[in-house]
């Protein structure tokens, strides 16, 4: 297991020397000055040269690279190229509001898809398992951005339940932050539960033809006690590794619900980075992403060992 660790963390680190590497070329590869691009092209030079100054970019891309990854090891990601607060703070103020939409999101997508699955597993090729199938091929067929829009028309415009825009934090009022965070979770469940579904109804078809499932159903144990006992902890290995790339692409993939529903979270945060031009908030959302995929597909690997002892043996 400790080797096993050490390979993980070696990866981590080149994952990231590459992610941040790159990220911090994205200077380089626009043509141009970005002062130009961000406060037009009638700078003086002296104004130009102090920005460059400011932000190490009249150095080499190595150096810059090198000052960049000594400042993030100290905590310092850099600052914005506009408002000139610190990346770390604006991220602090930013990922929380995506990792509880994102959470929300996993978690409920995991309470309908693991009953779905494992009911749609035992009546297989029935009617409610074509029903479950046809809904779930619906629902990953539909964009998010056009069940964004049929939600705001259902929810908001029509019955009036629901705010359209905006967000509560959680520390200042649980009840209005739930009520603005409802659509958006939603539509992320919409995102990743088709998937979970047909993931975990294939193992769970696969795994109750097997042996001991027939042996287990011989001793006259309940049906639901074969599913939940014998059926459902062999056949999530699939499921944890989907459901830890959901949270990722979850965290990495906020930018339209979070930009549609005015939230402001690290998606909004990037993609109005984006659109100013401001670099090193792009940079630093990028590293949170990449961070985030990295510890999660970790943990989703040292979690293998849990449900399935052959995996520990075979480290």
């Amino acid at each position: 297991m400790l080797r096993f660790l050490l390979y993980r963390l070696r990866d981590i680190i080149l994952v990231l020397i590459l992610v941040t590497f790159f990220t911090t070329s994205l200077v380089s590869l626009i043509p141009g000055n970005p002062a130009y691009a961000i406060y037009g092209s009638k700078l003086s030079p002296q104004f130009l040269k102090s920005f460059n100054r400011e932000f190490d970019l009249d150095q080499p891309l190595l150096v810059r690279y090198w000052h960049w990854v000594w400042n993030a090891l100290h905590g310092n990601l850099g600052v914005s190229y506009i408002t000139h607060y610190t990346i770390t703070s604006q991220l602090a103020q930013a990922l929380p509001v995506t990792a509880e939409i994102a959470v929300l999101a996993l978690l409920i997508a995991l309470l309908i898809a693991i009953p779905v699955a494992l009911i749609s597993g035992l009546r297989q090729g029935r009617a409610i398992d074509r029903a479950a199938s046809g809904i779930a091929a619906l629902a990953q067929a539909t964009p998010p951005f056009v069940s964004a829009v049929i939600l705001v028309f259902l929810l908001a415009v029509k019955a009036r339940w629901l705010p359209t825009q905006g967000w509560v934090p959680l520390t200042e009022n649980v009840g209005e932050n739930l009520l603005h965070a409802i659509m958006p979770v939603m539509i992320l469940v919409l995102v990743v539960v088709p998937t979970l579904i047909r993931v975990l109804r294939g193992d769970v078809v696969a795994i109750l033809s097997e042996n001991f499932v027939a042996v287990a159903r011989s001793r006259g144990l309940p049906e639901w006690y074969v599913l939940l006992r014998h059926v459902l902890r062999p056949a999530s290995a699939s499921l944890v590794t989907v459901a830890g790339i959901s949270f990722g692409v979850l965290i990495g993939g906020s930018i339209i619900v979070e930009t549609f529903f005015g939230l402001p979270g690290i998606g909004l945060m990037a993609s109005q980075a984006v659109e100013m031009k401001d670099l090193p908030i792009v940079q630093g959302t990028v590293v949170v992403v990449a961070v985030a995929f990295v510890i999660i597909n970790s943990l989703v690997d040292v979690s293998y060992g849990l449900l399935d002892p052959r995996v520990r043996s075979a480290r």
